[in-house]
């Protein structure tokens, strides 16, 4: 990925240049801002308010191993 490319996705920034695809067709025109602004923001809202599927197995198995 050029820096011009992760500024664009991952840092939130307008795009320095065309942003293309692996096969060559556009995706974004220079200047073009992505939704949502910097990719670590939209990260760190998904991981605080994520709760990981295995929680309640987790926590029964822990109040387990604590019980014994």
């Amino acid at each position: 990925m050029e820096p011009y490319e992760w500024a664009y996705w991952m840092e939130g920034k307008p795009a320095e240049k065309d942003i293309k695809a692996p096969d060559g067709s556009l995706l974004e025109k220079a200047g073009a801002v992505r939704d949502g602004g910097p990719t670590t923001n939209a990260w760190r809202r998904r991981v605080r308010n994520a709760v990981m599927d295995e929680n309640d197995y987790m926590v029964r198995k822990w109040n387990e191993f604590i019980a014994a």
